[in-house]
């Protein structure tokens, strides 16, 4: 008996072992991809140190652009509202030629929503906006996105003393992660950098050579945005983020993204099965990239 089991641990690790190497689904998602039919990158003349700051805000939501606008009344910089994209609303046709349905499927085990498609494409808009003005740097919010403006805004401040540590930094996350720090921040706060997969896209600073390059791979849409934007080895970028945590959403969350429905996939378990699957093997392929990427970062960042 026992010589059975280890022959068959051998085989499952061998066969574990073929299906990292040769079924390579979550190393690189963002293949294949290209920009914006509207993006053009064009040269402008920068202005050093400016920084643009962009609310995403759907027109039937203006009390959320009210409390925002509250909020932002002691950031250090004017907001420019940007309208929010409706997913619900988008034609049926503009809505299928956005998203790859079968790489989202892949990563996610459930099919698509017009509220991730709403969400992203709010976001790219943002960039855009960003990208023909000559800031240098954005700080790119969603209208359920609660802080400290007067902290959040000396984090900045001296983010943007140390641009070569850091592309592009989050300010929210969903859940507590293992973490390296980077830089001490004002109030006891660090730069960071995650060892694991995050979510979350409430608020952020970011530079232009990185808006480009997101531009860049940005459709079809074949992840929710915060799981895009999150591939710092796919988009060669260093990812950060600041902790302890900055930014939270709204009890009542993203009107952006409400129109997310029971988006699970249909059927019996010989159907369903096969989706776990890959999944699991997509999410264990990004970890393996995302572990390996940081920490050689991380190295360099240290070793100068």
């Amino acid at each position: 008996m026992f010589k059975f089991l280890k022959k068959a641990l051998l085989v499952l690790l061998a066969l574990a072992i073929c299906i990292m190497l040769f079924y390579r689904i979550g190393y690189y998602a963002l293949d294949n991809t290209h920009a914006p039919a509207s993006y053009t990158k064009k040269e402008v003349t920068v202005k050093e140190g400016s920084v643009g700051v962009y609310l995403l805000n759907l027109d039937r939501s203006p009390e959320r652009l009210q409390e925002m606008s509250e909020i932002l009344a002691d950031f250090p910089w004017p907001f420019q509202r940007i309208q929010g994209i409706d997913g619900r609303a988008l034609p049926e046709e503009t809505y299928q030629s956005l998203i790859d349905e079968k790489a989202y499927e892949t990563a996610n085990g459930r099919v698509f929503d017009r509220g991730t498609v709403g969400c992203t494409m709010s976001h790219l808009k943002a960039l855009q906006e960003f990208l023909s003005s000559n800031n240098e740097y954005a700080v790119i919010f969603e209208d359920d996105a609660r802080f400290d403006p007067v902290l959040l805004g000396k984090i900045v401040v001296d983010l943007m003393k140390m641009p070569k540590k850091w592309d592009l930094v989050t300010f929210s996350r969903a859940a507590p992660r293992a973490t390296l720090n980077i830089a001490p921040l004002p109030e006891n706060h660090h730069l960071v950098m995650y060892l694991e997969h995050v979510i979350n896209a409430a608020g952020y600073l970011v530079n232009r050579d990185t808006a480009h390059k997101m531009l860049e791979k940005s459709l079809p849409i074949k992840l929710a945005y915060d799981w895009f934007f999150a591939r710092n080895w796919e988009l060669d970028i260093k990812f950060r983020a600041v902790e302890p945590l900055i930014i939270k959403q709204a009890d009542n969350g993203s009107i952006i993204e409400e129109t997310r429905n029971d988006n699970k996939i249909k059927g019996g378990l010989m159907v369903r099965i096969p989706v776990i699957l890959k999944r699991e093997i997509f999410r264990i392929q990004s970890d393996i990239m995302r572990y390996s990427s940081n920490l050689w970062q991380y190295l360099k960042e240290k070793l100068g």
